[in-house]
């Protein structure tokens, strides 16, 4: 159990240490640019720009007309095309109901019923 909290201590200990990232120009030596650092700001940076990256591409995908390159998607003329297949679907089920009921009618009369 100590041994354990030990090496827990240390791991926090390492994410927390400060290091000092300096970018140098070769020729002169003169510093251009330096940052302090630690293992846990770069880990939650890049875990942050992960996420920002990966939201960004979806919103991308999905309203630009990249979406339509994605393999299974339909394309604006397959849209068309089924809704028009089911605008024409449902008048043909009412046209057949309508037809029924005539036909229904029709064998009632000539059964001689009341309708």
């Amino acid at each position: 159990m100590g041994k354990n909290k030990k090496v827990t201590n240390k791991w926090f200990r390492n994410l927390r240490a400060k290091y000092r990232f300096v970018i140098l120009n070769d020729s002169t030596f003169e510093e251009r640019f330096t940052f302090k650092l630690n293992r846990l700001n770069v880990m939650i940076s890049l875990f942050s720009l992960g996420i920002i990256f990966i939201t960004l591409t979806f919103f991308l995908i999905a309203n630009t007309p990249i979406k339509q390159l994605i393999p299974g998607y339909p394309d604006v003329d397959q849209k068309k095309e089924l809704y028009r297949l089911n605008v024409m679907a449902d008048s043909l089920l009412s046209e057949i109901e309508i037809r029924n009921k005539y036909f229904e009618s029709f064998k009632a009369i000539l059964n001689n019923k009341v309708i």
